[in-house]
């Protein structure tokens, strides 16, 4: 154990006199002045630290605990560590984590108390082979080779759907074929599983010329070799090859390498340990050879000797560390005197005086003779003591003041103190000052109301002492008020200050009024209109003492009837807008919004019952995003085919905003949806021959459609979603994986997954989707029969005359489906009686199909009527060409009764 002389420095200082060090000499140096005295600290001085354990890590089987204790001396304040260090085995904590991507299970062991930390890995694979090959007679299937490493327990399942695969043996096929056998593989390691889902085919031909793929005959192998793993010093290789005609596998493994070490020694010190460490550059393998113990101390002694009136030591301190101990105490010598000079005669001391000499250290003392008394003089008092009139020597000291306090408590405008004063001798002195009280101001007190043709007074007072503070007049009261440069307006009892939130400034020329009510209303000046991105700040204020107004009902509105309202909180400000707000008297709220991209948005809302056209007053509007809007109606208002609303959504300028999804819900918690026309608006409930017809279609942002244009299958894609989701009313697109290798968090994502899900759309054999190649005209009749078995609930029947057209391939994957739209008179063909099933679809023949099948037309007299209104696109102003009513019925949000055809009515 390393110690450590504790050490203080400390004086004494007497009780009565205040004399310093006055149980010494007074001929010693110290006596009376402000030095201090050396002493040894008291073991009861001494508080144990709480001990700090450090972790270092050493290698892969060791890290080195070091423990550093102390002792803390809570009168010299002086601190003494020691540090001890061992190596411990590491405290290891074992986590499985599975890695689906890499067909593996990573296995992590991290020490708890050091930063170790080691990596391994365990493969979970299969190679699943294709079978190719002739019909003779004998079943065929895949096979499937395990070649995960030891540990991993493998389950496979088979079946003939992604779905039901829950046989124990792959489908053997035996007839000429294409077969799908899909496969779920669970691998299992340390309770840690990871699923393998695929499809693998078998394909048999029938022998034509006697050739086939038996390999194991005449032919030969084609081997096709896959690396499993690379070699390396941690494990050996492993290659798998499989042959492209057959399937046969087998598996190849190549020799582990060899470590290569990097060597460092490490040196001991006399705190720390030496070591060898050898590591490998490779793969971080790390060992710890050839442990020495920690040097011996290099103490250098320092000798301090003992005086007479001091004790000597020795100190020891380690040149290498710092390290240091002090020991071989030594007592103080104590004086050696000569045998003295005499320096006086006889006095009131004695017959004579002698002056002894240390002979070390020079130190003088004085001795008289016999005692002859002394001749005192006047009698000692509080400063001046008592002196001897023979030799003048002190007879008695003085005596010191003896005060007694008396306590003076502050006032609100004086100071305390303490007075002390000698009973003695009557001297006196303060001490001890506290700071005045301050006065404590009183609200302020209105002597006189003001009234709206007189002023009115106020003042506050102390409410300690009573002395009036202040004074000031109370202003005749005003019901509006404009504001000022400084943004304040002073409206009856209120001053109300108007602020821009973002700059801070204030705002000049509001016109601010108050009602009988005591609400407030402000209009914004005509430079300035209520925005979601530039915010106005209300401030209210008690015009009487300037304090915050709560509980205040403010309204603001602006040239472009946006309107706001809300209630001061304890600051007595509101602003606006909000996320939320809720209609006023002209059926308006304005509210804002900010998306994902920080882009920000205020939206207005206009409620008006239908039915009556009267208009909606305490509706709550709550802004999801820009094209999402939610209106809460005010209780008790019904909502059904009787009591219908309309929703008027429009930006803060008063541009109308389509395609904006609008719920409306009641009291009961009936929820209606819709969604805005080219004018804003949009009527709920829906009634049963009225109809929502929502665009499935858009342009581009050029200003065209491009009615010639191809589409890609991203875009078919997103025009199903679209539909299938309105009928369906679900009103979001979960953007996660889709299952397609080649479909990513693109704009496209969540359609391609909504889709997937029911089954309307199927990718390649390989995982992919191809969303950006164009479509063909077979591949979205596929898509478009699939959908409407959904959409409908329903399959298609129907006992019409059709058309078999004489081009489709008996053979050709979509006849099927071409011949089910064909039925229902949704496709026509050529008139060379093809249909061209591998061309691309151009964008007018895909609306022309899905008006059909959905039974929707346009009303060529209403869009004629309107054509300023709906034809926005600059590629489509012919109105006789021959897809120009069916765009514009797929690429315009429309209102339509279906009671006699279709009439559009919004």
């Amino acid at each position: 154990m390393i110690s450590k002389l504790y050490l203080s420095l400390s004086k004494v200082v007497c009780n009565s006199c205040g004399t310093i060090n006055s149980n010494t000499y007074k001929s010693d140096y110290a006596y009376n002045r402000n030095i201090f005295w050396l002493y040894n600290c008291a073991e009861e001085f001494k508080h144990d630290l709480e001990d700090i354990v450090l972790y270092k890590y050493i290698d892969n089987d060791y890290h080195e605990k070091s423990i550093k204790s102390g002792k803390y001396c809570m009168f010299c304040f002086g601190t003494n560590y020691e540090n001890i260090s061992e190596l411990e085995d590491h405290n290891i904590e074992r986590n499985i984590v599975t890695q689906s991507a890499e067909h593996r299970f990573l296995i992590q062991e991290m020490c708890r108390e050091c930063n170790y930390e080691n990596i391994n890995y365990i493969s979970a694979k299969s190679v699943v082979s294709n079978y190719y090959g002739e019909v003779d007679g004998n079943p065929h299937t895949i096979n499937i080779t395990d070649l995960s490493e030891e540990g991993v327990t493998v389950q496979v399942k088979y079946g003939e759907s992604a779905d039901s695969c829950d046989l124990e043996l792959p489908p053997s096929y035996d007839e000429k074929g294409d077969y799908a056998v899909y496969y779920e593989i669970i691998y299992t390691y340390e309770g840690a599983d990871i699923t393998e889902n695929g499809v693998a085919y078998v394909n048999l031909k029938e022998r034509e010329d006697g050739s086939g793929y038996d390999c194991d005959g005449d032919d030969k192998h084609v081997w096709d070799s896959t690396v499993i793993r690379e070699a390396s010093c941690r494990c050996s290789g492993l290659t798998v090859e499989s042959c492209t005609r057959c399937g046969k596998t087998k598996l190849e493994e190549t020799p582990k390498g060899e470590h290569q070490y990097e060597v460092e020694s490490i040196e001991p010190t006399c705190v720390n340990i030496g070591y060898t460490v050898k590591q490998c550059a490779a793969c971080d393998d790390r060992h710890v050879t050839d442990i020495t113990e920690t040097l011996e101390h290099n103490y250098k002694a320092v000798i301090t000797s003992a005086t007479c009136e001091t004790g000597g030591h020795t100190s020891y301190l380690c040149f290498d560390c710092g390290n240091s101990y002090i020991s071989d105490y030594k007592d103080a010598l104590g004086h050696k005197f000569d045998e003295g000079t005499e320096i006086a005669d006889s006095s009131c001391l004695g017959g004579k005086t002698v002056e002894y000499k240390c002979l070390r250290c020079n130190y003088r003392k004085i001795e008289g003779g016999g005692q002859e008394g002394h001749n005192p003089g006047y009698e000692a008092t509080c400063t001046d003591p008592q002196i001897c009139n023979s030799c003048g020597i002190v007879v008695k000291n003085a005596l010191g003041h003896k005060y007694n306090k008396q306590n003076i408590a502050a006032t609100c405008e004086k100071k305390g103190y303490t007075a002390f004063i000698c009973v003695r001798c009557g001297d006196s002195y303060n001490s001890n000052y506290t700071d005045t009280v301050g006065h404590k101001s009183s609200e302020w007190i209105i002597d006189r109301a003001a009234s709206a043709d007189k002023e009115g007074s106020m003042h506050i007072e102390c409410l300690n002492c009573r002395k009036i503070l202040r004074t000031n007049k109370i202003a005749k009261l005003d019901i509006s008020s404009e504001t000022d440069q400084k943004g304040e307006a002073t409206v009856g009892r209120y001053v109300v200050i108007v602020s821009d939130m973002n700059t801070g400034s204030f705002i000049q020329g509001a016109f601010v009024n108050i009602d009988k009510n005591g609400n407030i209303l402000i209009e914004l000046p005509k430079n300035r209109i209520i925005d979601y991105d530039n915010k106005t700040v209300v401030t209210v204020l008690e015009a009487k003492d300037r304090k915050p107004a709560e509980k205040i009902f403010v309204s603001v509105y602006d040239k472009y009837e946006n309107y706001c309202k809300g209630i001061t909180d304890e600051k007595g400000k509101i602003i606006v807008p909000g996320s939320s707000s809720e209609t006023g008297s002209k059926g308006n709220a304005t509210a804002g919004c900010e998306n994902s991209s920080e882009e920000r948005f205020t939206i207005t809302v206009k409620v008006v019952n239908y039915n009556d056209e009267k208009i909606v007053e305490g509706a709550k509007v709550s802004i999801i995003n820009s094209d999402n809007i939610v209106v809460d109606l005010p209780d008790g208002m019904v909502l059904d085919e009787k009591n219908r609303v309309m929703v008027t959504v429009s930006d803060n300028y008063g541009k109308p905003k389509a395609d904006v999804d609008v719920t409306v819900k009641n009291y009961l918690d009936i929820k209606v949806f819709g969604i805005t026309d080219i004018n804003g608006e949009v009527i709920v409930p829906v009634t049963e021959n009225i109809s929502n017809h929502n665009a499935y279609i858009y342009g581009y942002p050029n200003g065209t459609i491009k009615p010639e244009g191809n589409m890609t299958r991203a875009e078919a894609a997103a025009v199903f979603a679209r539909q299938l989701a309105e009928k369906k009313e679900d009103r979001n697109f979960n953007l996660q994986d889709s299952g397609f290798s080649d479909v990513s968090a693109e704009w496209y994502a969540g359609y391609i997954k909504y889709l997937k899900n029911y089954g309307i759309i199927e990718g390649y054999r390989n995982g992919t989707f191809a969303p950006d190649s164009l479509i063909t005209r077979g591949e979205f009749t596929a898509m478009a029969v699939r959908f409407f078995d959904i959409y409908s609930n329903e399959k298609i029947k129907s006992d019409s005359e059709y058309r078999i057209f004489s081009v489709t391939e008996d053979d050709y994957w979509a006849s099927e489906y071409i011949n089910d739209a064909a039925k229902h008179g949704w496709i026509k063909g050529y008139e060379d009686g093809t249909f061209k099933e591998k061309s691309n679809i151009t964008r007018a023949e895909v609306v022309t199909i899905i008006n059909r099948m959905l039974k929707r037309s346009a009303d060529e007299g209403y869009i004629d009527s309107r054509l300023d209104k709906f034809n926005r696109f600059s590629d489509l102003q012919n109105r006789d060409y021959w897809a120009f009513y069916q765009l514009m019925e797929a690429a315009n949000n429309h209102y339509t009764d279906m009671s006699d055809g279709e009439s559009w009515i919004n």
